[in-house]
């Protein structure tokens, strides 16, 4: 597939009902890049790793959630004050 065929599925997939949690896309992602681990270089996988982390990170970002845990502010500030 051509690089805007890839970007037009992305941008166009419909919005699902269902979202999963960053923490579950971020686990979906590693998922689908472990099946491809065996026919890919390491130099051709990290940049694929490091996309779905900075993915995961605005995500975390703009919803307020904790990069580290998927833990909203209210949780993160909890936890943090136990320590």
């Amino acid at each position: 597939m051509r690089t805007t065929d890839i970007l037009k599925v992305i941008v166009e997939f419909p919005p699902s009902e269902d979202m999963p949690s960053h923490t579950a896309l971020a686990e979906l992602w590693a998922n689908e890049i472990s099946k491809l681990s065996d026919k890919l270089s390491e130099e051709d996988l990290f940049p694929l790793i490091v996309i779905g982390s900075l993915v995961y990170q605005k995500g975390c970002l703009e919803t307020g959630l904790d990069q580290k845990t998927g833990a909203g502010p209210a949780v993160v500030s909890l936890v943090r004050k136990d320590k």
